[in-house]
């Protein structure tokens, strides 16, 4: 009942206190809010906060509003500071005037056409929002209407209702809520006097805020209406502090469901690219380690150089140990000891590869488990302190995550020692968008030194942390590992702070000039300590 006719009226019978007193220049620094600083002799300086949000209207009384030294800019210019003469509702509309001499301010609740308008004296119209209608009709709707500080219960109207008369037809103002009310108690009670008591409770029976931290539902209505199962309630007497504990609970709810549909597409996210993971990792161990096979292929093709000359792409060679054929793809480009070093390489990756697959897979296994795990506590969280606990236990890192989303960088993503993440680029676009976007300036940038491959990135998230000498390292052999020089014993990786790395107009995707740089000598393999979070 937050847009209720009848409670707008309270809150302008409330704010009674505030005539006389001096309104000041009004100012912005949220969205569709408005603010004034007021300085009375009854009690010290206070804040008048007026919502025109068509979810969230509300007049509010504070006690304190700090404004912010930046994003807050001055309304109404030239007509403040005031004095509020005199404060009134419209009849039947939910308008407010605040009148303060030469001027008057209209507050009005009308979905998005809610707004706050200044009209001088000389009929001038200034408007807090811009207006979807004309100046002179919006101008000439708040003139006409009558206003009074108090809406007296239009018990006339009530009495000449027909028992067949459609209620919210004839009424608007009564609004939702207080239509069920009538509803409700009609059974067994006369119509006018029925609708005089509830009127009646609107405008003076304590308020109930009712809250069911279930479904997160929050409502506000006076303590004699209907209430329900499973929902905890607070009671005021004041709309103002109702109004207050109101909002309060709202942000909060709000809050709540922000980080909770966070944690929840972020787990959902995690548990179907682990599902995917998983099932390829699975594939692979089935397929086995063909690593002796691909050696095999090797030593055969090194035992017949001789029929080798005019050799095709795909060539049949007997293995006279078991005299089992192998139907063996073959480069006709290369010579057959390169051939031959080509399956030795693909034999060294295979086994290692496979290792890593059935580790990872392992890894990646149990990182499941935990994760449902997570998601069952998800389930049972009540407050906002548990959904934040989760967040932090997750280390979900949204600035990462919407930098790769608003770059749309194709990347590898691991973490070493669960702690230190590192960002492989896959191609040479992407090498570019990894360095000069999005890589900061005290992030340490990799390249393998003489060989091409990916620009690698180990981010340092306080440039005050000493990053130690093994964690230098193992990202050195990420990058040999993602290079061409990833087939040699070790590789010489280059590394440097990002901001010592140009990219000069005119150099080809992927190509920098290092300012300054160190080099490491590494085995090229992604280290035990490593784990892969996105590729």
């Amino acid at each position: 009942m937050i847009k209720n006719y009848y409670y707008l009226n309270r809150a302008v019978i409330e704010l009674q206190s505030l005539v006389n007193s001096q309104f000041n220049t009004p100012f912005a620094q949220e969205k569709n809010k408005l603010a004034f600083s007021i300085e009375t002799d009854q009690f010290d300086s206070k804040f008048l906060l007026m919502s025109i949000d068509q979810n969230y209207p509300f007049i509010l009384l504070r006690e304190n509003y700090s404004r912010s030294k930046k994003n807050s800019i001055d309304f109404f210019d030239g007509y403040f500071p005031a004095i509020l003469t005199k404060l009134e509702i419209a009849y039947r509309e939910r308008v407010c005037k605040f009148s303060f001499g030469n001027f008057d301010i209209y507050y009005s609740i009308k979905g998005n056409d809610s707004n706050i308008c200044v009209i001088d004296k000389s009929e001038k119209l200034f408007s807090f929002k811009s207006p979807k209608k004309e100046k002179n009709e919006l101008k000439n709707f708040y003139l006409s209407q009558s206003y009074s500080h108090v809406y007296n219960l239009p018990l006339q109207e009530i009495e000449s209702l027909e028992n067949d008369t459609n209620i919210k037809k004839a009424f608007p103002e009564f609004g939702s809520r207080i239509n069920s009310e009538i509803k409700l108690r009609l059974k067994n009670f006369n119509r006018k006097e029925i609708i005089s008591q509830i009127l009646y409770e609107v405008q003076s029976e304590d308020i109930a805020v009712w809250h069911n931290k279930k479904s997160n539902e929050i409502f506000l209505q006076p303590t004699t209406f209907f209430g329900f199962d499973h929902f905890e309630r607070e009671v005021f007497s004041s709309y103002q502090d109702a109004i207050n504990f109101y909002l309060r609970k709202k942000y909060s709810t709000a809050s709540f469901n922000e980080i909770y549909n966070q944690i929840s597409n972020h787990l959902s996210r995690e548990l179907n690219a682990l599902t995917k993971k998983l099932n390829n990792l699975r594939m692979r161990i089935d397929k086995g380690d063909r690593s002796t096979e691909y050696k095999k292929i090797g030593d055969l093709i090194l035992m017949n150089l001789n029929e080798l000359s005019n050799a095709e792409s795909q060539i049949n060679l007997v293995d006279p140990s078991d005299e089992k054929t192998y139907l063996i793809k073959y480069d006709n480009a290369l010579t057959p000891q390169q051939n031959a070093a080509k399956y030795y390489v693909k034999s060294k990756d295979e086994k290692t590869n496979y290792e890593i697959s059935r580790q990872l897979f392992i890894r990646s296994e149990k990182r499941y488990g935990e994760l449902l795990a997570v998601q069952n506590n998800l389930e049972r969280c009540n407050t906002l302190d548990d959904l934040i606990d989760i967040k932090k236990e997750l280390k979900i890192d949204k600035k990462i995550k919407d930098s790769k989303l608003e770059l749309n960088i194709n990347y590898r993503h691991y973490v070493i020692s669960g702690k230190y993440h590192v960002f492989v680029g896959k191609d040479s676009k992407s090498n570019d968008l990894l360095t000069t976007k999005f890589a900061k300036q005290n992030d340490y940038w990799f390249h393998a030194r003489g060989y091409s491959g990916s620009h690698v990135v180990l981010r340092v998230n306080n440039p005050r942390e000493v990053i130690p000498k093994n964690i230098l390292k193992d990202t050195a052999s990420i990058a040999a590992f993602f290079s061409k020089g990833k087939t040699a014993k070790t590789t010489p990786v280059s590394y440097t702070f990002r901001k010592y790395v140009r990219k000069n107009k005119g150099m080809a995707p992927g190509k920098v000039v290092l300012m300054k740089e160190e080099v490491l000598l590494v085995s090229p393999q992604i280290p035990e300590n490593c784990e892969i979070v996105d590729d």
